[in-house]
C-alpha cells in the first residue's frame, strides 16, 4: 500500500463526482471504498483500497476487544460503518461517484479538501477542514520535556 500524504483541494460535480487529485490517483488502485469516518466532531468521509477498508474494520473490533460473535453491539459497530460504504471505481478521466447519503452525512456539497493520512484518503469540506486546522494547531504534537540523558 502507498503511503498517501498532503493534501488537495477538489470539486464535486452535479452529479457527485470528484476528480481524485493526480498525486493520489498514480498511488491508487481504481477499486476503492468511500465510507463514513468515524470523527463525529469533523465530519468526513474516508478512502480505502478493498483491503485497506477490510483491515480498518478489523481494526475496530480489536479496539472494542476483539469480534465476539452474536455481542450486539460489535454487530451494530460493523453495521454502522459497512452499511455506510460504498464500492466505488475511478473513472477513465480519474473521477468517483460518492452516493449523495454519504455526501450528506459527511455534510459535504461541492468543495473539498482531500488529505493523505497514511494509508487511506480523507475528504473533508473546506469549511470542515478548516475548522479541522484550528483544532490542530491547538493540539501538542511534541514533548516539551524530553527525556533528560
Amino acid at each position: 500500500m502507498a503511503f498517501l500524504k498532503g493534501k488537495a483541494p477538489a470539486t464535486f460535480d452535479a452529479k457527485g463526482r470528484v476528480s481524485l487529485p493526480a498525486k493520489y490517483r498514480r498511488l491508487l488502485p481504481e477499486d476503492l471504498v468511500v465510507a463514513i469516518s468515524p470523527d463525529e466532531d469533523f465530519p468526513a468521509l474516508v478512502v480505502y483500497t478493498q483491503e485497506g477498508f477490510e483491515k480498518w474494520t478489523d481494526e475496530i473490533l480489536v479496539s472494542k476487544g476483539g469480534y465476539r460473535a452474536n455481542n450486539k453491539s460489535h454487530d451494530q459497530l460493523i453495521d454502522k460503518y459497512v452499511q455506510d460504504s460504498e464500492d466505488v471505481d475511478v473513472d477513465s478521466v480519474g473521477r468517483i461517484l460518492i452516493p449523495s447519503d454519504l455526501r450528506g452525512k459527511a455534510k459535504i456539497n461541492k468543495d473539498v479538501m482531500f488529505s493523505g493520512a497514511r494509508d487511506h484518503l480523507v475528504i473533508r469540506s473546506i469549511a470542515i477542514w478548516q475548522e479541522y486546522q484550528k483544532a490542530l494547531a491547538m493540539v501538542t504534537v511534541y514533548d516539551e520535556n524530553p527525556i533528560q540523558a
